[in-house]
């Protein structure tokens, strides 16, 4: 047995040992309850055990015999301690309760489940599209959306939100800062929802979980290929577009980060 294998071991025992807290932030029921309820558990653990051990996440998407828990921090202080420890704390390895495949993360997750270097990289790149002249333009388009989606219900009378406010007026923005047609936008926006709703019974519809979000991240990485290719022959005046400092004026190469960082859920 290898010094690695040795370690992997000790440490896997060392977590079976250790005895789970009392709070039960495990459990789908807990996050189904309102916001106050969960709230009071939250409360009690910043006052009494702000770093707490416990079980891993019930009705997980894929069985992992090697997930034995997480750790919870939740007071402000040790929570900005951990982000500024970046080779303690890992992003890129997941940021879901679920224990996935690395290759279902890398297309379901957005930038903010990358690690330094690469999300150094990609952070720098997207802040250097937001100049002040497209900050005015997605104002505008923001405020218009905005509109368009209020038009579109104040008839109503009564309304499904989630389907024709929540759901829309993100999408909408993050389409035209895109620059995804009209057309293609009810594709990506039904293709999305599954990224965030896998243990949502309305919304997978008894599907089958795995297979659906894979197949939902693989169209989505195909369409996000096709916009790219898009854009280079054509080039536009969305963000995808937009020139960065010593740069030639094209979108970047590396669609799988400019795929994740577009898909419609990250304005929800």
């Amino acid at each position: 047995m290898t010094t690695t294998e040795t370690a992997a071991n000790t440490s896997a025992a060392e977590r079976a040992a250790r005895s789970y807290d009392e709070a039960d932030l495990s459990s789908m029921e807990f996050w189904e309850k309102p916001a106050a309820e969960r709230e009071k558990t939250f409360a009690v653990l910043r006052a009494e055990r702000p770093v707490s051990w416990h079980r891993p996440a019930a009705e997980p998407l894929i069985e992992d015999p090697n997930d034995q828990g997480f750790w919870a921090v939740v007071r402000h202080a040790d929570l900005i301690e951990v982000t500024k420890r970046h080779s303690d704390f890992l992003s890129g390895e997941g940021i879901v309760f679920d224990s996935m495949p690395q290759e279902l993360l890398d297309s379901a997750q957005g930038f903010i489940a990358m690690d330094p270097p690469r999300h150094t990289k990609v952070r720098r790149l997207l802040t250097a599209a937001f100049t002040p002249k497209q900050i005015r333009r997605i104002d505008d388009q923001i405020k218009a959306n905005a509109k368009r989606v209020v038009d579109g219900i104040a008839h109503k009378g009564e309304i499904d939100f989630v389907e024709e406010c929540a759901t829309l007026l993100p999408a909408h923005n993050i389409c035209d800062m895109l620059g995804v047609l009209e057309e293609d936008r009810p594709f990506i926006i039904e293709r999305s929802k599954y990224a965030g709703g896998v243990h949502d019974a309305e919304v997978m519809g008894g599907q089958d979980p795995l297979p659906v979000l894979f197949e939902s991240m693989l169209s989505q990485q195909e369409f996000v290929a096709g916009l790219i290719a898009d854009r280079r022959a054509n080039p536009g005046k969305d963000l995808r577009h937009s020139p960065l400092p010593g740069q030639p004026a094209r979108p970047p190469a590396d669609q799988g980060a400019v795929g994740r960082v577009a898909a419609p859920p990250a304005g929800h």
